[in-house]
């Protein structure tokens, strides 16, 4: 099949006749950041025309996710239970089933280009392209929550990994700071992109704020550190509402109307919550981590995780400063606007073109060979 050649007028990092893809298949799951993270960068791509086939594993979509997902035009979402996580005692069966139902996807719908957004699906043998991002590392995140590496029963994923990066033709981590945690275990990841998780900014405008702290996770989390939350509550002036699963509306509305958002975490490649409550104008207090400080620099007040201390003073710091608590607001949303969905999807789009072109390149040299 012919590619077809567009000028990319709208993307002003593409200025030249590339190669298109006209039917991307990308991997995600359900969970909040990853759904956010596919759905924000499928919007963009299906307005230029892309067809997007989103193979999802994991728990189901929520009723919420499905009408989300299903107001795309030029979106199909297939999913599958398989588990999108390894497991140390894993023998590999579902990993094994999940990637046979993937080869059979590519099959059947044939895609001019694949999006992983899963490590351990990186090296199935895809019929095209083949683009990782690297969100997240079950051996970095070990070492971030238990101050220790991970112990040798995770041996046989360190290995399956760096096997899947080696066979990416290309490698998108988003954040400089994730680039380099990778680096601590896998093959050097020369040529890698970092491509910034993006969000629509338009959804929402800062309201008047209330006397009120808010956060989102699972306290279950030890990666998000939500703990650390709950045990200063009780010495904090103002109240903190742990936000769980809801309308996307009432997000938007919890977060416009609070006036602090903490989120002490240990380990965030990159924390979409975070982003989402900038936008709304909320003053961030961050755990001190590189990938946060490289997103936020000086629009957040950092803390160290462990420290709750330092957590309560900086969040009394704020709840006694009007002017030290808008400053941030102001300037956390000015940098939230920065990380639009649509320079993430200039990013990957550039990407995308870079391997449509590659793979064109080798046909060529090939039909002339045979010549």
């Amino acid at each position: 099949m012919a590619l077809p050649l567009l000028l990319v007028a709208p993307v002003p990092a593409l200025d030249v006749l590339l190669p298109w893809p006209e039917h991307i298949l990308m991997t995600a799951d359900s969970s909040e950041g990853m759904w956010s993270y596919a759905l924000e960068l499928s919007r963009v791509l299906t307005s230029f025309g892309i067809q997007i086939t989103l193979a999802t594993m994991g728990a189901p979509r929520s009723a919420m996710q499905r009408r989300e997902s299903e107001g795309i035009k030029g979106l199909d979402v297939i999913e599958q239970e398989f588990s999108v996580e390894w497991r140390p005692d894993d023998n590999g069966n579902e990993l094994a089933a999940a990637a046979q139902w993937l080869r059979d996807l590519d099959t059947e719908i044939g895609p001019s280009l694949v999006h992983v957004n899963h490590l351990c699906h990186a090296a199935i043998g895809w019929s095209a392209p083949t683009l990782v991002a690297a969100h997240t590392c079950i051996l970095s995140r070990y070492l971030a929550v238990h101050g220790r590496r991970a112990p040798a029963e995770w041996a046989r994923y360190r290995h399956e990994m760096d096997a899947a990066l080696r066979s990416a033709s290309v490698i998108v981590t988003t954040s400089m700071a994730g680039k380099q945690a990778l680096e601590q275990y896998y093959t050097p990841m020369r040529g890698a992109r970092v491509i910034r998780s993006g969000r629509d900014g338009r959804w929402v405008e800062p309201d008047e704020k209330d006397s009120v702290i808010v956060s989102m996770g699972d306290l279950g989390d030890e990666a998000a550190n939500l703990r650390a939350l709950a045990d200063v509550a009780g010495i904090l002036p103002w109240p903190i509402e742990l936000l769980g699963e809801i309308e996307t509306h009432g997000v938007r509305h919890a977060l416009s109307r609070a006036s602090i958002f903490a989120f002490p975490a240990k380990y965030a490649p990159f924390a979409t919550p975070v982003l989402d409550a900038a936008l709304c104008g909320c003053a961030l207090v961050l755990g001190d981590l590189p990938s946060l400080r490289e997103t936020w620099q000086d629009a957040a007040l950092f803390v160290a995780p462990d420290d709750r201390a330092e957590l309560a003073a900086a969040l009394c710091e704020l709840t006694n400063s009007p002017a030290r608590r808008h400053q941030l607001g102001q300037a956390a949303r000015a940098r939230a606007l920065e990380c639009s969905a649509s320079r993430m999807a200039t990013g990957y789009l550039s990407a995308y073109c870079g391997l449509m072109a590659q793979r064109c390149s080798l046909a060529a040299t090939a039909t002339f060979s045979l010549r």
